[in-house]
């Protein structure tokens, strides 16, 4: 009497089990970017909670023109203006160590008002800067707020000492980022005191902008 082949059919059944098995391991351990990431995104779930956007399509205006023309802004305590202290990423010139006391060359003179330039160019290697503005826990806005005040804080026109935060505001306003949380989650980083951008009144004796 012929044998009914059970071995057989038992012995591709666990083989055909071990594959589905590994072909779902494979499908479960694969790592899958979320929707709207590219490849070149940071996926690290450290970063999870900690990703910043960063507006870096903000007119020039409000930060790089106001580089290039630095020499109409505040000036340094002994130099005609700011512009010496943009060199070095915004840490300023390299001081000179001719006496030997300074122990390396990682010493500047970094000028205070400088901040928001400095803090623009180290975000941009920032490991949790994404391009997916969803993605991210913070929105970074590069507007040199405290270098533009420069410009106007004795400016007795207060239209001209408060155009470019409305110009600002109203940029940002029209933006899908502001309107996820009407702008709580935006940030800025501003080089001056926080007097310089909180006026209280339109009395033309009155101090700063009212970028506040």
């Amino acid at each position: 009497m012929e044998k009914l082949p059970t071995v057989k059919c038992s012995q591709e059944l666990w083989f055909g089990l071990l594959i589905s098995l590994a072909f779902l391991n494979l499908l479960l351990n694969k790592q899958v970017n979320p929707i709207g990431v590219s490849n070149n995104s940071v996926t690290d779930s450290s970063c999870f909670g900690r990703y910043v956007y960063m507006h870096d399509d903000l007119p020039e205006i409000f930060n790089s023109d106001l580089v290039k023309n630095c020499k109409f802004l505040t000036r340094g305590t002994d130099k005609p203006n700011l512009c010496i202290y943009f060199e070095n990423y915004g840490l300023g010139p390299e001081i000179e160590n001719s006496e030997g006391v300074l122990s390396n060359k990682s010493w500047f003179s970094t000028n205070q008002f400088l901040l928001e330039f400095i803090f623009h160019n180290e975000i941009k290697h920032y490991k949790c800067l994404t391009k997916v503005s969803s993605q991210a826990s913070a929105v970074y806005v590069p507007f040199y707020a405290g270098l533009d005040a420069s410009l106007h804080l004795w400016d007795s026109n207060f239209t001209v000492r408060d155009a470019s935060a409305k110009q600002l505001v109203s940029w940002l306003a029209r933006k899908p980022e502001w309107a996820k949380m009407w702008g709580r989650d935006h940030f800025l980083v501003a080089g001056r005191i926080s007097w310089d951008f909180r006026r209280q009144t339109d009395d033309v004796s009155d101090w700063s902008s009212k970028l506040r």
